[in-house]
């Protein structure tokens, strides 16, 4: 992925990248890489285009499924899945991650077992996770 500032025209560049999204004001951009080399291992990343830094949310494996990056309307958070099994198992229980700009990496959101799903649902990898407007509610779909 190729990121250019049109004021003065740099370019940023990105290697492998799978999913991206941007900040609704314009204040970053989220993006999974599959990484594959020593210049961009495979995670999630936050670039902030004020400051032109990128910062790593979740290192990963090349192996690693990333899935449904999403930003706060405000872009102090973020949100995305993850599949770890490197296994070739039929059933994928994506895990979901969430990110604050206070936070130097993402956590692990166990929605499976702490936040009132049913037994035996799991998260669904076909639907993005999605902020609120106001940010204070994430919205996920299970199966």
């Amino acid at each position: 992925m190729v990121l250019r500032k049109l004021s003065n025209d740099t370019e940023t560049q990105f290697g492998y990248v799978k999913d991206y999204a941007f900040a609704k004001f314009g204040q970053g951009l989220l993006f999974s890489s599959a990484g594959n080399d020593s210049t961009m291992q495979a995670g999630v990343y936050w670039y902030d285009l004020q400051k032109e830094q990128l910062t790593t949310l979740h290192q990963g494996k090349a192996k690693y499924k990333y899935k449904g990056v999403s930003i706060s309307e405000n872009g102090t958070q973020a949100a995305f899945l993850l599949d770890s099994d490197t296994t070739k198992a039929l059933i994928r229980h994506f895990k979901l991650y969430h990110w604050t700009k206070d936070k130097s990496n993402a956590q692990l959101l166990d929605v499976e077992t702490s936040m009132g799903i049913p037994q035996n649902w799991i998260v669904s990898e076909y639907y993005t996770p999605l902020f609120s407007k106001d940010g204070n509610k994430l919205f996920l779909d299970q199966l």
